[in-house]
């Protein structure tokens, strides 16, 4: 589907049935140098629906770069597969040492969580890993690499603006639900490094952005009042996880 003229959701919940489902939402700018995307996938099947959908839209520009926004096998599980094909892999510095794993791992090996939890992956070594909140210029659009640990220690909001809305790419940090985005679900808890009071510190700090749009690793795609949606978020956090 697309979000803007040249925006496009490439794979997730709107391909798993409206379910949450195993999927991670894939975003892809289009630009003519070629794709950005924001996230990759799980392999296998994620990166099945990623080129049936480019199919679909009769994309065949190559993907050039990838921005993570965390370590978890639903949302980079194809980082490898892009960067052996030229893509540079942008990502949080707190999540490189999952990345970076060889042979992929099961994180989960010493938690409490259920043992058919299994965050694995190709491991590689990203090109950029992002220390601090900056910004990078990629293909004449100005990123915004916002630092925001506690769903995984290297999670990252990245905001651009495209073709007159600002979009901000939140990953795991918020769910939204129901018609009206009116349910902000604060998202899985289950790294062995999730850090609560750092979550809520993340979550207060993106109430301070403003945005048109939040684009969310699963669930709902809210296309106005982003801004209102993430103080919704940032309240429900502060008031439930403290």
């Amino acid at each position: 589907m697309r979000v803007t003229d040249h925006t496009y959701v490439l794979s997730g919940t709107n391909y798993s049935g409206g379910e949450y489902g195993p999927l991670g939402n894939v975003y892809a700018i289009r630009r003519e140098e070629g794709l950005i995307l924001i996230d990759c996938g799980l392999p296998d099947s994620g990166l099945e629906i990623i080129n049936e959908t480019l199919d679909y839209y009769g994309i065949t520009d190559p993907v050039t770069h990838v921005l993570v926004t965390h370590a978890h096998v639903d949302h980079c599980g194809n980082a490898k597969y892009y960067q052996d094909r030229g893509a540079k892999i942008i990502v949080g510095a707190g999540d490189v040492d999952y990345l970076c794993k060889a042979g992929g791992f099961n994180m989960f090996r010493d938690t409490r969580v259920e043992e058919t939890t299994y965050h694995l992956f190709p491991a590689f070594t990203p090109d950029v890993a992002i220390d601090h909140d900056q910004e990078m210029e990629i293909h004449g659009l100005t990123f915004k690499f916002i630092l925001i640990p506690g769903h995984s220690m290297g999670s990252m909001a990245i905001q651009v603006t495209f073709e007159g809305k600002t979009m901000l790419f939140v990953g795991d940090v918020i769910r939204p639900a129901g018609i009206f985005c009116e349910d902000i679900i604060p998202e899985w808890r289950g790294d062995p490094k999730f850090d609560r009071q750092m979550f809520v510190e993340s979550m207060v700090k993106l109430a301070q952005l403003d945005t048109d749009m939040v684009l969310p690793g699963h669930g709902t795609l809210v296309v106005r009042d982003g801004t209102k949606v993430l103080r919704i978020a940032a309240k429900k956090a502060y008031t439930t996880m403290r």
